[in-house]
This record gives structure tokens, C-alpha cells and sequence, in this order.
């Protein structure tokens, strides 16, 4: 089998809701000077950890056609620029997979990950990228197999992929009445979806961090699993002083709690915080096996629409190997993500929890069939031959870009 041709596709769609990460993280933050007790938070500066966030979801549909007519389809990640992770397929790896053999999806993972290390490039838009084409040359082995993929990748060892709601902003001030207003009411939306854990934007400092987990707590009970993430906003010593503040409080992880380059923090912080650290800054084995290896215990967070399947699997296996758990990251996408998300999931030993993107929108509802739903608080990966969904061709057309 080869690969004849290759389509990459800007999709774009307006938000049914402002993305949660972008609510509660935008530009607009500027935290209030803290003095006496209050002082909580001095490194670092919160202009030093803010991202780029898009205004609309967009993303980069991929088909692979082959010569023996079967074709496979992939998303690459693209919140911001999703025209220069395009222009990049077409224009550096289209030309080299075209006459390619899906079949050997690994060698040609290994291909499209050696092609920038030189450069300096160890993670970033050519990976996802390339995440896109490797999910389809694995959709493609799927439909070719006609087997589901958690099957094609040695599983199941569970359908059941239990799931979090992701997610909500949290308290930028806690003494407002207005935002525990508007926290309330996004909580009432997660129990009114039947969700039973949840990821709430943290990094306001110790005293909005903790009146946020409080008052899920007290809307929510003591059934749901609450999760905390804070986008690389504290410095060590802070961190590990919410963690146990954290932990008391009940809160299941911390997820980023440091920027991404401080590996000695998020090492000695995996050691001495009394709940579990993710890090879904990481999704490469190349940076996350020195940190393993040098006593790094935490929750591995790759994303497969940023990660490929091949690598997120091989994140999975070596988090495994150090004893650590696998919890796959999603966030603005289409249901591709979903449903690899899900066949990875149901295929690995140390699956934890995996995200849910919770925007409904075309590209999650319309585009492809069948959807992934939740349904007390677990999604099932689709049963179909490979990733098991099909294109709506003309919801394509109409968010094509």
C-alpha cells in the first residue's frame, strides 16, 4: 500500500462558549498588588506566563489517500496559526510521505521527529504537524485491518475511559461577588452535563486558588473529582505550599503548577507535594525521560493531536516503566481528538483519567459521525475500523478556511 495523496484543511468555527483557558488566563489579568498576608504570588511575573489564545476554534484536517482506495484522516493541533501548520504540511512533509507506505507509521514517526531535531526543534508546530499524518496512517492500518484501533494497538484493556470536564476559570478574585457568581454557574453546567470530575484555571495566587476549589466543593459534594490547573504561574516554593494547601482541601492533582524550563522544580516539586503533579507541557519521551529518570514522578499529559499516536503511546510505556500514570491532554479541536484520545486510552495499562473538552460546536457535534458523548462521566472509544468516524463532507465545506 502507499500513500498517493495528501489534504490538509484550515478549519475554522466560532466559539458556542469563550474557552475556559482563555477566560481565565487572557491578557486582561493584571492580579492585584498583595501586601502582608496576602503576599502569595512575586515569581513570576504574570505577563512571563501568558499564551497566545485563539478567538475562534480552529485546526488541521488531514486525509491520506492511498492506492488501494482506502483513506485515512488525522487532526493536527493549530489553535493560533493553523495556516502555517498547513503550509508546512504542504510544503515539507506532504512531498516526502506521498508514495509512502502507511504501514510503517513508526519509521515514518521517527522520519518526521529527526527532520527538525537538528535545528533545535525537539517539540513544537513541526510535531504537531506530524501529529496529524501519523493519525491517519494509523486510521488507515485500522480500515485496512477492518478492526478497531485500540485493537490494531494491542488492546483493550478498558472501553470504560473515564473522563473530566475541562473546564472552568476560576476565582481571579475571590472577594468579587460577581465572579463566585459566574463560577457558580459554571459549575451547575458540569453537574447538569452529569459529569462527576472537573479542571478548574488556577494561578491567581493561594487565597482565589483555594476559595475556587472550595466552592466547587461546596456546589458539587464530596462526589466529584476536582482538578486544579495553573498554566506555569508559581515558582516552586509557592507551589508547594498550595500543594498541601491543596491537598487538604481534597484536589486530585496540580497540574503545571511551574513554567515549562524549571525541570529541576517540577522534580524536586513531584517529590515533596503531597497530591500527584501533571505536566502537560511535555510531549516528547525525549524531555520527559531525563525527568523521569532523574526521580520526576508525576502524571504524564501528552495530547495525540499534538503528540501523534506513536508518541503519545510511547509517553504512556515509559510513564508506566517509572511507575507514573497516563492522563491524555484535549482541548480546542474536532472529535479526531476525541476519538484517538479514547483508543489510546483504552489501550494503555496506566490510563488515570483522560480530558474532555466540553465546547459544543460543529467540529465536536456535526462534522464527523458518530460523536463521542459522555455518559456518566466515561466516553467509549468508536467500534468502527480505525478510528471509527466518518466525514461530513459538507459540514467541511462550510469551516473550511
Amino acid at each position: 500500500m502507499k500513500i498517493t495523496h495528501i489534504t490538509a484543511t484550515a478549519i475554522k468555527t466560532p466559539f458556542a462558549q469563550d474557552y475556559w483557558g482563555r477566560e481565565a488566563w487572557n491578557d486582561d489579568y493584571e492580579p492585584r498588588i498583595r501586601q502582608g498576608p496576602d503576599l502569595d504570588q512575586t515569581y513570576p511575573d504574570r505577563w512571563r506566563v501568558r499564551h497566545r489564545w485563539s478567538t475562534e476554534i480552529s485546526t488541521v484536517l488531514i486525509k491520506l489517500e492511498t492506492d488501494e482506495g482506502i483513506t485515512g484522516i488525522g487532526e493536527s493541533k493549530a489553535p493560533v496559526s493553523p495556516h502555517a501548520v498547513k503550509n508546512y504540511i504542504d510544503t515539507n512533509l506532504s512531498p516526502w510521505l506521498t508514495g509512502k507506505n502507511p504501514f510503517t507509521v513508526k519509521v515514518l514517526w521517527d522520519h518526521y521527529m529527526a527532520s527538525m531535531r537538528g535545528r533545535g526543534h525537539i517539540q513544537g508546530l513541526h510535531q504537531e504537524a506530524a501529529a496529524g499524518l501519523d493519525i491517519a496512517c494509523w486510521d488507515i492500518i485500522g480500515k485496512a485491518s477492518n478492526r478497531p484501533l485500540y485493537e490494531i494497538l494491542g488492546g483493550p484493556f478498558r472501553t470504560y475511559i473515564p473522563v473530566y470536564y475541562s473546564g472552568i476559570a476560576g476565582l481571579r478574585n475571590e472577594r468579587e461577588d460577581k465572579e463566585r457568581e459566574r463560577l457558580a454557574r459554571s459549575v451547575e453546567n458540569v453537574l447538569a452535563q452529569g459529569h462527576n470530575a472537573v479542571k478548574i484555571a488556577i494561578g491567581f495566587g493561594a487565597r482565589s486558588d483555594l476559595a475556587s476549589v472550595n466552592l466547587v466543593r461546596e456546589l458539587a459534594g464530596n462526589n466529584i473529582l476536582i482538578l486544579v490547573d495553573a498554566l506555569g504561574s508559581y515558582d516552586y516554593a509557592h507551589a508547594l505550599a498550595l500543594s498541601k494547601q491543596l491537598a487538604e482541601a481534597g484536589v486530585g492533582w496540580f497540574e503545571t503548577p511551574l513554567r515549562i524550563d524549571d525541570f529541576a522544580g517540577y522534580i524536586e516539586l513531584s517529590r515533596h507535594s503531597p497530591i500527584p503533579i501533571a505536566n502537560d507541557f511535555l510531549w516528547t519521551v525525549g524531555l520527559l525521560k531525563d525527568l523521569l529518570a532523574q526521580g520526576c514522578r508525576m502524571v504524564c499529559v501528552p495530547e495525540t493531536i499534538k503528540s501523534g499516536i506513536t508518541e503519545t503511546i510511547r509517553i504512556a510505556e515509559l510513564a508506566d516503566t517509572f511507575g507514573c500514570g497516563f492522563a491524555p491532554h484535549c482541548s480546542i479541536g474536532s472529535t479526531i481528538e476525541f476519538a484517538a484520545n479514547a483508543h489510546v486510552a483504552a489501550s494503555v495499562p496506566n490510563l488515570v483519567i483522560s480530558e474532555y473538552w466540553a465546547n459544543d460546536n460543529v467540529l465536536t457535534k456535526e462534522l464527523f459521525t458518530p460523536t463521542v458523548e459522555v455518559s456518566r462521566g466515561h466516553i467509549e472509544p468508536p467500534t468502527g475500523p480505525g478510528l471509527g468516524l466518518t466525514i461530513n463532507a459538507d459540514i467541511l465545506t462550510q469551516v473550511s478556511d
